[in-house]
């Protein structure tokens, strides 16, 4: 289970700064990467990735986290830290919510599409077209549909 020090969430994804209460990241439809402070004085953290099958790599939920026996090739756990590799060198998945803001890392897949979380920026690899971003900061939720090629960021 992760604990997360910070009362405002704050995710630092792919050297992007997403700043939302609730959903930040939503792939058609289905729910990336979320985090709520809640009147608990709470901040929980929800992740779901996924591989080229569309098999879920790491789900965190509400900030406890399980990876699918299937795929764990290695998984490195610490207080507040989570890497899961399914190659030897290659990262699925790195969570760091040691410090301020959380960052995410990664590579995750949707539909065929792959979805690269580099440190200092975000890739989508579109059938047709691919979009970086590095450097924003966003105060909504970004949305991308694959079937229409398009991304949407709204509050």
């Amino acid at each position: 289970m992760f604990f997360i020090n910070q009362a405002i969430p704050i995710v630092n994804i792919g050297g992007n700064i997403f700043r939302k209460n609730g959903l930040m990241l939503m792939i058609d439809e289905q729910n990336i990467i979320s985090m709520v402070y809640s009147d608990e004085n709470r901040t929980d953290l929800s992740v779901n990735l996924f591989d080229e099958h569309d098999n879920n790599v790491l789900k965190i939920d509400n900030n406890e986290w399980e990876s699918g026996d299937y795929f764990a090739w290695d998984i490195e756990y610490k207080p507040n830290y989570i890497k899961v590799r399914h190659k030897e060198r290659e990262i699925a998945a790195l969570i760091d919510a040691r410090d301020q803001p959380v960052k995410i890392t990664g590579s995750l897949w949707h539909k065929k599409q792959k979805f690269i979380i580099k440190p200092n920026s975000l890739v989508f690899s579109g059938t047709e077209k691919s979009a970086k971003f590095s450097g924003c900061i966003i105060n909504g939720t970004m949305k991308i549909n694959t079937e229409k090629d398009c991304l949407e960021i709204f509050s």
